[in-house]
């Protein structure tokens, strides 16, 4: 039991109380190690993980580090049609799989595995998506279910029923979403509803029965700083791109054709790549256009899922990033505030002043334009869509959101190309290692590609 903290092991003693658990802790809380502890004293393997491609890097991570399982006992389910109908046969007793898997490959509710596991299991919130039928639908006969969460609830009650119904459907014994919604919730116009009285009252009763609920207060859990890693796969297109640029220098993409004899260049050009970005303005003017929209898709699932009302400081690189970042925080309606090297120090000044005062809940910025004296202690959050290379830039935009004098934990975000130089650059980052010592690591990556 050492390896759990005391949360952890008041949630495992949870756990031995019910067929199928409901972990809804906070973020930052250990949700997968529990999750992972609790399946080994089972022994309910094989276990199926199902979650967002880009937390499945942090439960590989933990099973490899914490749990010191062999890789080759981890089976990450991807690639093409013929490479995922293999893997019905693959016999790994762990293999993770993204949670919008069922929509090219069906077949692996047929498999057998006597655990799954849902990670942020409110995507699952709207009966009528073919992700939630799927799920709540299948994977009935498994010995134990899982849903992990920190927000099960986050718009109304009605959210947690899909949730539930994957757990358990006797949990809360409606026959589908809408006999629970005509029975506990009141309508109030034409599409909302709210939840009445005795639905409250039932709710309550189930969720406290069935379910363990631990926030970040109840851990005990204040002044630390954790680092996460969302990873996600570029294209298969983007990705040739890339090992081609490794192998001859030579970047291209359709009509796109760039050519350089450097290092520096290159590696200007691969952090591009991974952005999903082509700086080429013999081809887009000054206009740059997204030429592959994972990494800001990634953002976009945060922003409006574990990050929605957080407050929050992102950094990137480069202007053209700040730009289309800005315009997909315009789409989601969220207010926000840019700062580059553009904007003047009063502008600056203001918009700070605007995000501690709670006026804009997003702030964004290029690293070197806040790297020194700046506070932006009233953010929950910093994602990095893109990390400074230089060790001291990243950890000098690192302790902008921390605040001394408050007991809080900061959460630190990556969003991270997988098997690419991003991937080096913040591994470098952990290890504190020179801007010099990085360059190496990246090149020595680059040399592995080529070949």
């Amino acid at each position: 039991m050492r390896i759990l903290a005391k949360h952890q092991r008041t949630a495992f003693y949870y756990s031995k109380t019910v067929s199928h658990p409901a972990y809804f802790l906070d973020m930052r809380l250990g949700k997968a190690r529990l999750t992972i502890f609790d399946i080994l004293s089972n022994n309910t393997l094989p276990a199926l993980i199902v979650g967002p491609y880009s937390a499945l890097y942090g439960w590989k991570q933990e099973l490899i580090n914490t749990f010191n399982v062999d890789k080759n006992d981890i089976h990450l389910i991807h690639g093409t049609k013929k490479q995922r109908q293999e893997s019905l046969f693959n016999q790994s007793p762990f293999q993770l799989v993204n949670r919008e898997n069922h929509l090219s490959f069906p077949e692996i509710v047929n498999k057998k595995f006597k655990s799954v596991v849902y990670d942020e299991s409110t995507s699952l919130k709207n009966p009528t998506t073919k992700m939630s039928q799927h799920y709540t639908k299948g994977y009935r006969d498994v010995d134990r279910r899982y849903i992990l969460t920190g927000t099960p609830m986050p718009e109304s009650e009605l959210d947690i029923f899909q949730q539930l119904k994957f757990l358990d459907p006797k949990i809360l014994g409606f026959k589908d979403y809408w006999h629970f919604r005509h029975e506990l919730f009141i309508k109030y116009d034409a599409h909302s509803y709210c939840i009445s009285e005795t639905g409250l009252k039932f709710l309550t009763d189930r969720v406290s029965k069935f379910c363990i609920t631990i926030s970040q207060a109840d851990a005990g859990l204040y002044n630390k700083v954790v680092y996460e890693r969302r990873v996600f796969r570029l294209s298969n297109k983007t990705m040739k791109a890339y090992k081609n640029l490794c192998k001859n220098f030579v970047l291209q993409y359709d009509n796109i054709m760039v050519a350089t004899d450097y290092n520096v260049s290159k590696y200007s050009l691969l952090r591009q790549l991974c952005s999903g970005f082509i700086l080429n303005k013999s081809v887009y003017g000054d206009t740059i256009k997204p030429i592959d929209g994972t990494k800001l898709e990634v953002l976009k699932d945060l922003l409006l899922g574990e990050l929605k009302n957080s407050k929050i400081i992102i950094w990137a690189v480069h202007t053209f990033e700040l730009h289309h970042i800005g315009l997909l925080l315009d789409r989601l309606k969220i207010k926000s505030g840019m700062i580059s090297g553009t904007v003047s120090i009063n502008e600056r000044d203001s918009l700070i002043n605007n995000f501690q005062g709670n006026k804009i809940q997003v702030l964004y910025c290029q690293p070197e334009c806040l790297k020194y004296g700046a506070t932006i202690n009233k953010a929950d959050v910093t994602v990095y869509f893109s990390s400074p290379l230089g060790l001291e830039t990243r950890l000098q935009t690192e302790k902008r959101m921390n605040n001394p004098y408050v007991a809080e934990v900061d959460l630190i975000i990556d969003l991270t190309a997988e098997d690419t130089i991003e991937e080096v650059i913040v591994d470098s980052i952990i290890r504190k290692e020179s801007k010099q010592e990085t360059l190496l690591s990246m090149s020595k990556h680059i040399r592995g590609k080529a070949v």
